[in-house]
């Protein structure tokens, strides 16, 4: 919207080029009529998350991918300080279906994890799906799995 409203001169780009750069994600603010200001987002990895992946990795998990709508540079950050052994970074949330479908496509069960509503289709799509968070609708077309 920005882009097609003429909104991004050449300066933007190189502040939204600085913040990638620093691994945080560029948020573009504005209204109907120009563009406002640019956040920087920069998640923090949980402490326990390599641990985890490790965990995951001992326990037969042969691979682990992150679906992300990060950008390249903080996603490719994230996974390799965790331990994760492929990303996928600016995918949208149609895009973790068919890369859920694409995966059980090689014969093996993929297990999705999500914290959002955003999530849902993915999480439905796969073959198991694990709800983060305070709300999430998932449309059941299997039988839950209860933990």
């Amino acid at each position: 919207m920005f882009e097609e409203n003429g909104w991004c001169q050449s300066d933007v780009h190189h502040h939204l080029d600085q913040i990638e750069n620093q691994k945080h994600t560029a948020v573009l603010v504005g209204n109907q009529d120009r563009l406002i200001g640019v956040i920087a987002l920069a998640d923090e990895v949980r402490e326990d998350a390599a641990r985890a992946i490790q965990k995951l990795q001992q326990a037969g998990i042969e691979k682990t991918v992150m679906l992300t709508g990060d950008n390249e540079m903080t996603a490719g950050s994230i996974s390799q300080k965790v331990g994760i052994s492929e990303y996928y970074s600016d995918v949208i949330t149609g895009d973790k279906v068919s890369t859920i479908k694409r995966l059980q496509e090689s014969g093996k069960l993929v297990g999705m994890v999500g914290d959002g509503i955003n999530d849902a289709p993915a999480l439905a799509a796969a073959s198991i799906g694990i709800s983060m968070g305070a709300s999430a609708a998932i449309p059941l077309s299997k039988q839950p799995i209860l933990l």
